[in-house]
């Protein structure tokens, strides 16, 4: 959910699958995929942001009453 499509999903209990997800990270095309998608992805989590939205959810509650 926070990588978005910035990450490989695997199945957590498989090491076969984890491992090939460490293979696609360590091939250098996709691995700067990631890595650029990951950059991109993380502006999106600023600490501004997160204050921006938590001031909007007091605000709501204060307006229901």
């Amino acid at each position: 959910e926070v990588g978005g499509e910035s990450g490989i999903r695997v199945a957590p209990h498989s090491p076969e699958d984890i491992a090939g997800g460490i293979v696609q990270c360590l091939d250098s095309s996709r691995g700067e995929e990631l890595r650029q998608a990951g950059r991109e992805r993380a502006r999106l989590f600023s600490w501004e942001n997160t204050a921006r939205l938590t001031l909007r959810a007091y605000e709501e509650v204060l307006r229901s009453g």
